[in-house]
């Protein structure tokens, strides 16, 4: 039996995000990728094989995708947010426009 449209979906999103996540690295060489595979590969048939309900195997794999986009967006803000550091009183009183008194 052929993949369903939401289990199609459900892969070119995560092949999409491991893609991502793994920009210089062919995905065949990513161990997390090619376990994602096999997982596709085995419940392709049907979920009832293994007595689980009918759309959960879809369900865990939107779960996994959700986890991972959020986790790379997650890293981007940190990236374009992220502080330096604890900063000096100086520091702190120049960003909101005061000047502390010089002794």
């Amino acid at each position: 039996m052929a993949l369903s449209l939401s289990s199609r979906r459900i892969f070119r999103e995560l092949s999409r995000e491991f893609r991502l996540i793994h920009p210089k690295v062919k995905l065949d060489d990513v161990p997390a990728f090619n376990y994602m595979t096999r997982e596709f590969k085995k419940f392709r048939a049907t979920g009832k094989l293994l007595c689980r309900a009918e759309n959960e195997v879809q369900y865990v794999a939107d779960a996994y995708r959700c986890m991972l986009q959020s986790t790379r967006k997650h890293e981007e803000l940190i990236k374009l947010y992220g502080g330096k550091g604890d900063r000096s009183t100086e520091e702190s009183a120049n960003l909101v426009g005061l000047n502390l008194p010089k002794c």
